[in-house]
């Protein structure tokens, strides 16, 4: 009876064994898998990381473009008010010199007539 029960016993422990190993054979894998999925979060991170400082280059160049943009378009409407104010000024004078053409064309009349 007690020899009965001792191979029960060591049939128990050999069934024990095995399923330690399979055990042992599963923490292992899942050891694998979790630094497997460790290191493609690291890998994300990595990417995240690259792809906000390229998004980061890119916000500061089209600032820049912006800066630059908004500089030349100053000036060039600072020359259109010096342009404008030629333009006027061009005006101004030509109706001044048509007037005094008119003035002295009248000046020479009078002056044929006497």
């Amino acid at each position: 009876q007690s020899k009965a029960a001792l191979l029960l016993l060591e049939e128990k422990v050999s069934v024990l064994e095995v399923e330690q190993h399979a055990l042992k054979r599963s923490l292992v894998a899942s050891e694998a898998a979790a630094e497997a999925a460790r290191e493609e979060v690291m890998a994300l991170v990595s990417e995240r990381d690259a792809v906000k400082a390229q998004a980061e280059r890119q916000v500061s160049a089209a600032e820049a473009d912006l800066a630059s943009l908004t500089e030349r378009l100053q000036k060039q409407e600072a020359l259109i008010g010096q342009l404008k104010a030629y333009s006027l000024a061009v005006e101004k004078d030509m109706v001044e010199l048509s007037a005094s053409k008119d003035k002295m064309v009248g000046e020479g009349a009078e002056a044929k007539a006497v």
